[in-house]
């Protein structure tokens, strides 16, 4: 018996779900498990944030780092290390990125394996509080509807004028060699760790950001808070900081030929814009 054909201009859901990640996944996967029907919307690639460009890429970045902090650190305990060692930055790119799909590889058969009825290819926007427009092509009617479009991250649109020096947390996984030199723009959690990873294989890193804090405390309401990091564990760490972003972008005009600016600032906006949230996006800039 043939299967009915699905209707491609009109589409119907108990819940519709904008976002084929982690999130999406586990509210499909909810929803399904409530017996209710789910349509899932992806306009990006799959594999999840996580594995793609997320916490298992950096680990894979993060570990050759501590391996190499670990052998500069021998004589310290009585041992010796002839020649010291060289950082291969071209094979450690290249692990990275074969572990990284292998692991996406897992994720996507996974996705693969949603009946057909129950997924949808395409940049969705709201027509109402229960109706979607997909692709400006396809019609979503759904009684609830989940956003777990993730984010992205944000940057001065004169930037873009840096070509492919400009990299971003997203996009630092797709290099093939190390850079000699990097300017990491935001110092939270992500922005430290992968500096730091870097530093440690023999990229000269400074980080910068506003108002003199970093790390996971870094934002309050009235801005960036002090402290997290002293002056010495910063030193330690081989992280060196400015604090004015002006200064960051007349800096980032006179970076070098095989230097890089890597961008790890605050997550917003235009992921959201494609999902019609442009006015929340704008507040989130603007606060």
């Amino acid at each position: 018996m043939m299967s009915k054909p699905i209707n491609e201009l009109d589409r119907r859901a108990d819940v519709a779900i904008i976002g084929a990640g982690t999130a999406g996944l586990a509210a499909y996967r909810a929803v399904k498990a409530a017996g209710k029907s789910a349509l899932l919307i992806e306009g990006g690639a799959h594999g999840t944030t996580c594995a793609r460009v997320g916490c298992m890429p950096s680990k894979l970045l993060i570990a050759p780092a501590e391996a190499a902090h670990a052998v500069s650190r021998l004589e310290g305990f009585g041992l010796k290390q002839e020649g010291g060692i060289k950082v291969d930055g071209k094979a450690v790119m290249a692990r990275v990125r074969s572990e990284r799909d292998r692991f996406v590889g897992f994720v996507t058969r996974g996705i693969h394996s949603i009946p057909e009825s129950d997924h949808l290819s395409g940049h969705a926007r709201f027509v109402d509080n229960a109706t979607l427009i997909v692709d400006d092509r396809v019609t979503v009617r759904a009684t609830s509807i989940v956003i777990a479009t993730g984010s992205s991250p944000t940057y001065p649109a004169a930037w873009q004028t840096l070509g492919d020096r400009l990299i971003t947390n997203e996009s630092i996984f797709e290099l093939t060699d190390l850079p000699d030199s990097v300017a990491v723009f935001g110092p939270g959690v992500i922005g430290l760790e992968l500096g730091q990873a870097l530093h440690r294989l023999g990229v000269r890193v400074k980080v910068f950001g506003r108002g003199g804090g970093a790390g996971a405390a870094q934002r309050s309401s009235g801005g960036f808070r002090r402290g997290v990091l002293s002056r010495h564990q910063r030193r330690r760490r081989g992280l060196t900081r400015r604090r004015s972003c002006c200064r960051v972008v007349s800096r980032a005009r006179r970076i070098g030929t095989g230097r890089a600016l890597f961008v790890s600032a605050r997550r917003d906006g235009p992921r959201g814009q494609r999902y019609g949230f442009g006015a929340f996006a704008n507040h989130a800039r603007n606060r």
